[in-house]
């Protein structure tokens, strides 16, 4: 989160972390997974319904409900 925020993260890496994330969570059996698809699928939506300005505070503030949901898991 910090390396996206900082700028050291893209777009594409954001997604592919969170694509990889789901992948090793496909079976834990908690809610976990549910919120990281909802996730990954909200950056999808924001990577092609915002300006380029937008993207990256949109996707900073997602992110920062993901840990919240996570950290309440």
């Amino acid at each position: 989160m910090a390396d996206f925020v900082a700028g050291r993260l893209d777009l594409d890496q954001i997604q592919s972390s969170l694509q990889v994330a789901l992948g090793l969570l496909e079976n834990d059996g908690t809610g976990v997974v549910k919120s990281v698809r909802l996730a990954e699928a909200d950056v999808e939506e924001i990577r092609f319904t915002r300006l380029v300005d937008e993207q990256r505070p949109a996707i900073t503030f997602r992110l920062d409900e993901l840990l919240e949901e996570l950290a309440n898991e």
